[in-house]
């Protein structure tokens, strides 16, 4: 029988055609290991290593340059543009608001006591511009009494918030020397039809217009008063564009609803002040006026005391 004989398998060393491949393996360096037969100790070996990895670790990469794209020079243009027109508006509101408030003094200063000078207030939009001003931080009391007209406002009470008005109107009247005409529309059934209902309380006089002709009503006031010379006396407080427009238009001056509601609300704190000195100097004097206001706690023992005696 014919037997086949076995291939011989290459030894390492040996010439034959698969021993290059091993020789050349052979030739390589071993890598690093962290061995127990050098003399050094295993986690010495470990430090060294870590302090070996540091430096290609915290190598800064390569910082990449980018630009940003530059703008259009259209587009700048219309920015800038837009910029100076903002600019210009703001400058111009604050213009008006000064030519305003000198038109208010200006009317304060022509006061006497044959004459006082008018006040027309569109009455609605005044009250209606007072829920929206911001409740004051100071006074618990004013802020508490501002939130309430809010309220009835928004509950269509506006008998109630129509009363909160008046008080202040009363106020701003005595503090300021003026006479005010507050006109309302016809509305919640007061008079709807046949001539204007004016009653007066607390120094100003009260208009229910019939047929929700107040801005009529207050034209026809002011030319009255224009026509009798007394075009410098007149002011009308309004934001209505139509009725603010008319009352330049018309000889008198005007101001928004906002603004005179700042001059309302300074008026009730300057009367406010007064009253309160004028209660310090009946319970002290002089000396109680200066202790109130160094220590006002101080003050408050004091005119307890003085109630308990």
């Amino acid at each position: 029988m014919y037997k086949k004989k076995k291939r011989s398998k290459g030894l390492v060393g040996s010439s034959g055609p698969g021993s290059g491949g091993s020789q050349e393996a052979n030739t390589e360096p071993p890598p690093p290991r962290i061995t127990k037969g050098n003399g050094v100790s295993v986690r010495s070996q470990i430090q060294l290593v870590n302090r070996l990895k540091q430096p290609a670790a915290t190598t800064p990469k390569y910082r990449q340059t980018y630009r940003k794209p530059g703008l259009d020079p259209e587009q700048l243009r219309r920015e800038a543009e837009e910029r100076a027109k903002q600019e210009a508006a703001l400058k111009l509101l604050e213009a008006k608001k000064v030519s305003q408030l000198s038109c208010l003094r200006n009317i304060y200063n022509t006061a006497n006591n044959f004459n006082p000078p008018v006040v027309l207030v569109d009455a609605y939009n005044v009250l209606h511009e007072w829920a929206r001003l911001r409740l004051p931080d100071d006074d618990m009391v004013r802020r508490k009494q501002l939130q309430d007209m809010r309220a009835h406002l928004q509950a269509g009470h506006l008998d109630t918030a129509r009363q909160l008005l008046i008080g202040d109107l009363e106020e701003y009247s005595m503090a300021r020397a003026v006479k005010v005409i507050a006109v309302f529309d016809a509305m919640d059934s007061l008079c709807h039809l046949g001539n204007p209902r004016v009653t007066s309380k607390g120094g100003i006089d009260i208009v229910f217009c019939s047929r929700c002709e107040a801005d009529t009503y207050i034209m026809m006031e002011v030319s009255k008063l224009v026509a009798g010379g007394r075009a410098r006396q007149v002011l009308v407080a309004s934001s209505d564009a139509e009725l603010f427009q008319s009352g330049w238009g018309g000889g008198a001056a005007a101001i928004p609803s906002s603004l005179f509601l700042q001059e309302v609300e300074k008026a009730r704190r300057e009367t406010k002040y007064v009253l309160k000195d004028m209660e310090h100097r009946a319970y002290f004097g002089r000396v109680g006026q200066e202790v109130y206001q160094r220590n006002p706690e101080l003050y408050g023992k004091l005119a307890a005391l003085r109630k308990s005696l």
